[in-house]
């Protein structure tokens, strides 16, 4: 009705042509949020199964856990794998529940969408980034609870490679990559030595002095 009453005023066509816009963004643009709903499912399981240890990057010296200050050697990226697949799989399901659920209009339904899922992905990031203080800040003390202890070397220690020690922590037994804490030391296998830092996942050792 509103088609045949403007077409007396000859904006009829127009109408009809924004119509149309309007019905092919709309199918257009149920196609892109199917899109990034399937992208962000994909990616969320691919991050689930492989990991998403790519969200936190060590600072150029390494990452000292064997320093109690976290904040100088780890970073946390808000743009990680994590928050962006959290992103885009929210960004396509909730544009299609305003789009076909709620009937909204494209660029209403593409703001809303926006708005929401950029708060879903900051939650997520807040959360996950909590649980890693949490646990990181766990490690680093057990670690400093390690640090001076004796271990047993299972693997040969030279001055070219790595070798592999073994001792306990937390009650149970650990094993860790080592190498010497002092240039140009070897450990052969089976000899006792001391845990003198922890940097990464190396654990850094030397002899143990006779007066110990």
């Amino acid at each position: 009705m509103l088609y045949l009453a403007f077409s007396f005023w000859g904006i009829g066509p127009v109408l009809k042509i924004l119509s149309d816009l309007i019905n092919n963004a709309k199918f257009s643009l149920t196609n892109f949020y199917f899109i990034c709903l399937g992208i962000g499912l994909v990616y969320g399981l691919f991050l689930n199964i492989f990991g998403s240890h790519h969200d936190i990057g060590a600072g150029a010296d390494g990452g000292d856990i064997g320093n109690s200050d976290l904040s100088g050697h780890v970073h946390f990226s808000p743009f990680g794998p994590l928050t962006l697949a959290t992103f885009i799989g929210s960004f396509g399901a909730i544009g299609l529940i305003t789009l076909h659920g709620f009937n909204a209009s494209p660029i209403i339904s593409a703001v809303i969408s926006g708005v929401l899922s950029s708060i879903i992905a900051s939650i997520t990031y807040t959360i996950f980034y909590k649980f890693f203080i949490i646990s990181q800040a766990s490690s680093v003390v057990s670690q400093n609870e390690v640090i001076g202890t004796n271990a047993l070397v299972i693997t040969p220690i030279t001055k070219d490679s790595l070798g592999e020690i073994a001792y306990t922590g937390g009650g149970t037994r650990q094993t860790a990559m080592a190498k010497p804490f002092k240039e140009g030391e070897e450990f052969d296998k089976g000899e006792i030595i001391k845990i003198i830092k922890i940097v990464g996942n190396i654990s850094f050792v030397e002899k143990i002095k006779k007066t110990e």
